[in-house]
């Protein structure tokens, strides 16, 4: 079976059995090179819509236990303006935004 006939041929840079010719590698390397400027202009310049964006900071803090106590630790965390995004395991990972 091939890869094309498994539909992956989408996820691939370019066609498979044609990697090797220029005009491909062209074509990916100026797909990659407009992806990567994303924030930039043509002539280098910073986006400013880039620039203004809402900067955080992060913190992991590891808490053991559930019930009451985690909702406690939680509630103190948010009236510090923590806003929680994540949690693993035991580790909640929280941003704020930075003035």
């Amino acid at each position: 079976m091939s890869i094309a006939s498994r539909g992956w041929e989408h996820s691939l840079p370019y066609t498979v059995g044609e990697a090797s010719t220029t005009n491909n590698y062209k074509h990916y390397r100026n797909r990659r090179n407009e992806q990567k400027n994303l924030f930039q202009d043509r002539n280098g310049a910073w986006n400013q819509e880039c620039l203004s964006m809402q900067k955080y900071e992060y913190i992991c803090v590891a808490i053991v236990g559930m019930g009451e106590r985690t909702t406690k630790i939680l509630n103190e965390y948010g009236q510090q303006g923590w806003e929680l995004v994540d949690v693993v395991w035991i580790y909640h990972y929280f941003k704020r935004p930075v003035d």
